[in-house]
């Protein structure tokens, strides 16, 4: 194991710490593991239901773990 990667709904994969911040809203969020040689494994799939007021993330101190979040307001149906 080399790192943990995500993908949110219509986005690229992106390389994530081992403590991720996960998106305000709904969201269906995909993460998988990356080897030394490249090689990926399968992905768990996370159906994340976190709602939070409007100013959530905005009213966050600068560098604080809430700055990190992002806002995802859709979860795909598959």
């Amino acid at each position: 194991h080399r790192r943990f990667e995500r993908r949110l709904p219509g986005q690229n994969w992106e390389t994530v710490s081992e403590t991720d911040v996960l998106p305000v809203g709904m969201c269906r969020v995909e993460y998988r593991s990356v080897d030394v040689v490249g090689s990926v494994s399968g992905t768990a799939v996370l159906d994340v239901w976190a709602p939070r007021p409007a100013d959530f993330i905005p009213a966050a101190s600068a560098g604080s773990t809430r700055a990190q979040a992002t806002l995802c307001v859709a979860l795909p149906i598959q």
